[in-house]
C-alpha cells in the first residue's frame, strides 16, 4: 500500500512550487490570526474574508457591504498592534458572541493571511490552532497528503507555530491506521514532533504552562508580552476549547464553519 505523506514547513517560503496542488494545507498561525479566526467562527460569525493588504481589506469591505447589505467589520493587525479605524484587532478574546455572531469580518494580520494567500491551489485549506486541535486532527486523520504550513513571525520560524505542527504529527502518527497506509513525514514533521514530545506534561499533552513558555520565549509571544498582551498567550495555548473546523473557501474566498 502507498504510504501517505505528511509535510511540515516552517515558514511558507519553503513550500515547494506545484507541492500543494493535491494537499489538504492547514495554516498556522498559534499567535494569533488562526487561534483568532477559529474563535470567531466559533462564537457565531457568519464568514471571515482574509486580506493580505490594508487598502485590499478596506476594497473588500466595501464591496461586501454592496453585495450582502448587511454590517461588516474589519478586524486585524500589524506588528501585533490594532489597526486605526478598525472595528477588531487580533486579539482572540474580542472575537466574543456579542461582538461577532452573525457578522462578516474583513481580516489582514501581518503572517497569518500572507501564509493563507501562499496556499491557493491546495486541495483544501484548513484553519488550525490548538483551540481546535482535536477537530484538525480528525478531520486529516484520513487524508492522503496533508501539509502543515507554519506562518513564522516576519520572515522567521517561530516556535508556538513549529510546536502546533509537532502536536498535529504526533497526534496523526499514534491514530488507528489499520485500513489506511502508514504517514511518510518530511524531516521537518520529526523536527517539529520531537520539539512538542519533548516538553513536560502528566499524559497526552504537554502541560498548559510548558507551553506557555515556550510561547513566551518565542518571536511573536515575546512581543505580545511586551505589549501587554500575555492574556493572548494563555489563550491560544488552551487546548481543545472549541470544536469546529474553519475551511478557506478558495472560490469565495471566505472562511466558514466546515459541515
Amino acid at each position: 500500500m502507498k504510504s501517505r505523506q505528511l509535510y511540515t514547513f516552517f515558514l511558507p517560503a519553503l513550500i515547494p512550487d506545484g507541492l500543494l496542488t493535491d494537499c489538504v494545507a492547514v495554516v498556522i498561525d498559534i499567535l494569533r490570526a488562526t487561534t483568532t479566526m477559529t474563535t470567531g467562527l466559533a462564537h457565531g460569525a457568519a464568514r471571515i474574508v482574509p486580506c493580505v493588504g490594508l487598502d485590499q481589506a478596506h476594497l473588500t469591505k466595501q464591496r461586501l457591504l454592496e453585495e450582502l447589505s448587511a454590517n461588516v467589520l474589519l478586524g486585524g493587525e500589524r506588528l501585533g498592534k490594532p489597526l486605526p479605524g478598525f472595528d477588531l484587532g487580533n486579539a482572540p478574546e474580542t472575537y466574543s458572541p456579542a461582538a461577532v455572531a452573525g457578522q462578516t469580518i474583513v481580516m489582514t494580520t501581518t503572517n497569518g493571511t500572507k501564509a493563507m494567500d501562499r496556499c491557493r491551489g491546495s486541495q483544501q485549506i484548513v484553519i488550525g490552532s490548538f483551540a481546535n486541535l482535536s477537530r484538525v486532527v480528525q478531520h486529516l486523520s484520513r487524508a492522503h497528503r496533508v501539509a502543515l504550513v507554519c506562518s513564522g513571525t516576519d520572515k522567521h520560524v517561530t516556535c508556538e507555530d513549529v510546536l502546533f505542527a509537532g502536536a498535529v504529527t504526533a497526534e496523526l502518527l499514534r491514530g488507528p491506521t489499520a485500513d489506511l497506509p502508514a504517514w511518510e513525514v518530511n524531516d521537518q514533521s520529526e523536527l517539529a514532533r520531537s520539539y512538542w514530545q519533548s516538553l513536560p506534561g502528566d499524559g497526552r499533552f504537554p502541560s498548559e504552562e510548558a507551553m506557555l513558555e515556550v510561547f513566551r520565549r518565542s518571536l511573536g509571544g515575546s512581543n505580545l508580552c511586551a505589549q501587554g498582551r500575555a492574556a493572548d498567550l494563555a489563550f491560544a495555548a488552551r487546548i481543545d476549547r472549541f470544536d469546529n473546523l474553519p475551511v478557506l473557501d478558495q472560490e469565495r474566498w471566505e472562511i466558514t464553519n466546515h459541515a
